[in-house]
């Protein structure tokens, strides 16, 4: 079944030539098109596409903006901001907002296209020069031991996603608390599940929707 897919960005030139790219791939069908935000919620409410791919500079309602009230009225429609902006607000206001991705129009074709196969998964997926900068803004223990206590997360547990979320690799994890790193990969494995997210990148936009103060 092939992933439906809206197209919403202001550039009329711009949404021709996603259109022409993603008909390159047979597992894509494009769905409709918007020039605004307030269009792209009215056209995900009457198409009902699997994805939204969604500028963040568009008038009448910006991507922000949209993807709110698409996340709240279509919550199975999942949002894809595709932007040339490498701000790392922008990135997190999108992931406070609800999308499931973001990718920066610079990327290659087939990072775009394995972006929307991820989110159309259910997946949460980000560029990875930029998943470094954000896991490396969520490390505030405090908070994060009332939160993990909530998701029931053991003090172990708890250690990993901390350091984890300040963008630490499995080998320095296991340096830093003494253990091997196969240990850590089961700690990890385990935290994921707990918190119900699929990877790091997701264990960081959980982070960022439940811990006080990660954003500021």
């Amino acid at each position: 079944m092939a992933i439906r897919i809206l197209l919403a960005d202001d550039h009329a030139l711009v949404r021709q030539g996603i259109r022409e790219l993603l008909s390159s791939q047979p597992e894509f069908e494009v769905v409709g098109e918007a020039a605004t935000g307030a269009d792209a919620l009215a056209q995900t409410i009457e198409t009902r596409p699997d994805v939204v791919l969604l500028d963040i500079h568009m008038p009448s309602g910006d991507g922000l903006w949209a993807t709110t009230e698409i996340t709240r009225e279509v919550p199975s429609a999942r949002v894809l901001v595709l932007t040339v902006s490498t701000e790392d607000e922008h990135l997190k206001e999108t992931l406070r907002r609800g999308a499931a991705g973001y990718q920066l129009k610079s990327s290659p074709s087939d990072s775009l296209f394995q972006a929307i196969r991820e989110v159309a998964r259910g997946e949460t997926t980000v560029p990875g020069t930029m998943a470094g900068r954000i896991l490396a803004t969520f490390g505030l223990p405090p908070e994060m031991r009332g939160a993990g206590r909530e998701a029931g997360l053991s003090a172990r547990e708890q250690d990993v996603l901390r350091l984890l979320s300040r963008g630490q690799t499995n080998r320095e994890i296991a340096e830093a608390l003494e253990i091997s790193e196969n240990t850590v990969k089961a700690h990890l494995k385990s935290v994921l599940r707990k918190l119900g997210v699929s990877n790091r990148v997701e264990a960081a936009g959980w982070a960022l929707r439940h811990l006080e103060g990660t954003g500021d």
